[in-house]
């Protein structure tokens, strides 16, 4: 709920304990009650208690229906709905308890701004589309989206509040009256709401679709003297195009939100499920905005998806080259969208290209809690037990059409206070924008197409708005000044991508045409990874598995998390049972002639020591090779591959945390700026 400034000082209610909270002041009134904010005397935390009216709390009927939809309610777990924790009763006191929420609801914030940056709009209504794809699938609508009831945390999630109207699809008729009055939000009902009719979970696509509408027009989509006549409009009436009040809206993102308002609920979406999918859709060609002009796209997405497809095996580098050539003979080979053409050109179907857009959504925001994790560590806001529990709480959740991410949920834990987590954030907006800006840079010096002065004047400038609070990448600033053409400065970044994808393409075919056996040496018999111990229960399992057999645990997960951790993964040498005690791992060498370093062998032991300079030796005579499996000082304690090992993943041209390939001579990842020669976060 929201942290708006408590209201009405004198309320006979603040400081009563009321189903085991503590009243402290009171945030709002409204039809359906009073909001208050509270303390949860058992768990001291902070939550949000709403109490209804004396009308209501004495209709035995409502009682019932609203003690039945509590239940409902209370099995909404979902990051972008406010969970509701009980409900109960205190003589003639009847009271909801709900998570409370800290930030502004979209009406507060469009009282500021009246119209939102399209792309936060876009992001908003997204989280909030899952949202209610979640109630539906548990059979509840919620019959009253509006502005007021979409709340924004400090960190950006949007969360649907107040479920006041809800109706369970299970057993009842769907129409939401009182007394013969039809309740609702006029600006935003539905015309099968206006005219009292049974509802759906279309009704809830409508609604969003107005809601939607007023953030990125600045007004409502119906405007009229009295309320009978706005639901008269929404009933007989088409709205406005949205450009019409905002003429920069894409015209793909007009087309949902009309289709949104089909007075029809049959040619609506279907679900909000599909609202949801259809704005990933429209996030995709859309960057981040906080008010400042960004008509020039990053198109590193288009590096990831075709390396994801080639890894997996669903394109060939044959026909990558076919559909790069195909956007040559387009004219404009920046303004295509590679998944899109892949889905024309039919090399991939629609669900493996929406597959392989939320694998590297998923694996974007784990790099993301992994690096926001190192950062709280690093700044003593957090312990490591802290972090590991929080993990096990994010792996114990239900699984949704979201992630609930790691600093959302510490601040909904109490161990992080949402300032504390902004600013964590921010230190991260920070180092993406920096790793951004340092390939860009070194585009336009290589291409010389701005001089040394006036890249120092766009940096002063990024200074400059940085000390106002706003963060710019220079890729909004340079055309902002009038330095670049955002046409040219499309090229240059199409142009950077082209040369990443083909130089891929081109280590792809060559490995490909030197592959060939490793020879081993004599004395150690090391063997090219086959299996590795499990990173949570250090059973052995198949390389590349999804899952470990043993245990149950996500691989990849588990991994991440002992990395963060700074756990070991032990290993069985010759002679040891599983279970016995194991080692601890070194420290870094202070020689490189100290012998330091294991490899993985056959029977899951660790080979006989070797030093730093001798497995230097191996790797360049090709005998061990990227995914050999190897502990030593730079592993943090862990197995790892070579390849994701510091130091050692230069000599296989990638990088130890993101897996992107990465020049020579270079210190940094390109992509992610991670440094090739430490541990992430050290």
């Amino acid at each position: 709920m929201s942290a708006d400034a408590p209201r009405a000082p004198a309320d006979p209610l603040v400081g009563r304990t009321i189903c085991g909270c503590e009243l402290l002041a009171l945030i709002s009134t409204g039809g359906m009650g009073r909001l208050y904010k509270a303390r949860q005397v058992s768990l001291d935390r902070i939550v949000a208690v709403k109490v209804l009216p004396p009308a209501l709390a004495t209709n035995e009927e409502f009682l019932a229906r609203f003690r039945r939809e509590a239940r409902a309610l209370a099995t909404l777990l979902h990051p972008n709905i406010v969970a509701v924790h009980n409900f109960g009763e205190e003589g003639d006191v009847h009271a909801l308890v709900m998570e409370y929420i800290e930030g502004e609801s979209v009406a507060d914030i469009l009282a500021r701004l009246n119209i939102l940056p399209t792309s936060t709009a876009v992001a908003i209504v997204r989280q909030i589309a899952e949202g209610l794809a979640f109630a539906h699938e548990k059979q509840v609508i919620h019959c009253d989206v509006k502005p007021e009831n979409i709340l924004v945390t400090p960190t950006g999630t949007a969360k649907l509040a107040d479920f006041g109207l809800a109706r369970s699809l299970v057993g009842d008729s769907g129409k939401i009256t009182r007394d013969g009055v039809i309740l609702g939000t006029p600006a935003y009902m539905s015309p099968e709401q206006c005219a009292g009719s049974p509802l759906d979970p279309r009704t809830d696509v409508y609604s969003l679709g107005a809601t939607f509408y007023r953030m990125v027009a600045g007004r409502d989509p119906f405007e009229a003297p009295d309320p009978f006549a706005i639901m008269a409009k929404h009933r007989g009436e088409p709205p406005d195009d949205p450009r019409r009040h905002n003429p920069e809206l894409p015209s793909a993102l007009a087309k949902v939100i009309l289709r949104m308002m089909e007075k029809p609920r049959e040619n609506r979406y279907r679900t909000a499920a599909e609202v949801a999918e259809a704005l990933r859709a429209i996030e995709r060609t859309l960057e981040p905005s906080h008010g400042f002009p960004d008509p020039v796209p990053y198109p590193r997405r288009h590096f990831t998806f075709v390396r994801d497809a080639l890894q997996a095996g669903l394109l060939s580098p044959a026909q990558v080259r076919e559909c790069l050539a195909r956007q040559d003979a387009a004219g404009e080979p920046e303004e295509s969208d590679l998944p899109a053409l892949f889905l024309r050109t039919k090399l991939l179907t629609d669900v493996q290209v929406r597959t392989l857009e939320a694998t590297a959504r998923a694996r974007e925001e784990a790099l993301g809690d992994e690096e926001f994790a190192r950062l709280a560590l690093d700044a003593g806001m957090v312990t490591k037990d802290q972090v590991a529990e929080c993990l096990r709480t994010q792996r114990g959740l239900p699984r949704a059409r979201t992630r609930r991410r790691l600093h959302d949920l510490m601040v909904a834990e109490g161990i992080l206070k949402p300032a504390q987590a902004a600013s964590i954030l921010f230190r991260q907006v920070k180092l993406a924008q920096e790793a951004e800006d340092a390939e860009l840079l070194d585009i336009l010096r290589s291409e010389s197409v701005l001089t040394e002065a006036d890249i120092q004047r766009c940096i002063k400038e990024q200074e400059r708005l940085e000390a106002e609070g706003r963060i710019r990448v220079l890729r909004q600033i340079i055309p902002a000044l009038g330095m670049l053409a955002p046409a040219r400065l499309k090229r240059l970044l199409a142009n950077r991508m082209r040369q990443r994808i083909e130089a891929h393409l081109a280590e792809l075919e060559e490995a490909e045409r030197e592959r060939a056996e490793p020879i081993m040496p004599s004395e150690v018999h090391l063997k090219l990874e086959e299996s590795e111990p499990c990173p949570r229960c250090h059973e052995l399992i198949e390389v590349n598995a999804r899952s470990c057999p043993h245990c149950g645990c996500r691989v990849e997960d588990a991994r991440r998390e002992a990395a963060i951790l700074g756990k070991t993964t032990p290993a069985r040498t010759e002679g040891q049972e599983a279970g016995a005690a194991q080692p601890e791992p070194r420290r870094a060498a202070a020689s490189q002639e100290e012998a330091d370093w294991e490899i993985l062998l056959p029977g899951g032991e660790a080979s006989r020591p070797i030093s730093f300079a001798k497995l230097i030796r191996l790797i360049k005579e090709k005998r061990v090779q990227a995914t050999t499996v190897l502990r030593g000082p730079f592993t943090q304690g862990v197995w790892r591959q070579a390849r994701h090992t510091p130091c050692l993943c230069r000599f296989f041209g990638t990088c130890h945390y993101c897996d992107a390939k990465v020049p020579s001579g270079v210190r940094a990842c390109p992509s992610c700026n991670s440094d090739l020669d430490r541990p992430r976060g050290r």
